[in-house]
């Protein structure tokens, strides 16, 4: 057992992976969302709602990425320091069947 207290590089990197695709199905639901509302309810021209589109989505999928990131390496971490305490249990476990009374 390494004594590295993070998960591996593929976990991480699939968990940013997954941070992303959400990320960016959310900027791209914003983004809709604020061109629907642009032009249905505001009223507002046609180079503001593009305007008013991108930006949204710009900024709505960047910050839903963040949380997402942030959200799936809290989990990813929580999952990991489980396994290990698993693993350490089964060892200590494992030692003092191998340790006993003969």
């Amino acid at each position: 057992m390494s004594s590295n207290n993070s998960p591996p590089p593929e976990a991480i990197g699939r968990a940013e992976t997954e941070a992303w695709k959400e990320g960016l199905f959310a900027g791209l639901t914003a983004g809709l969302a604020s061109g629907v509302i642009g032009a249905k309810f505001m009223k507002l021209g046609r180079y503001q709602i593009v305007i008013s589109t991108v930006v949204s989505s710009a900024l709505s999928g960047y910050y839903f990425t963040q949380a997402f990131k942030e959200t799936n390496m809290k989990q990813l971490q929580a999952e990991f320091e489980k396994q290990q305490a698993e693993k350490l249990q089964d060892m200590k476990r494992a030692g003092e069947l191998s340790t006993g009374p003969m």
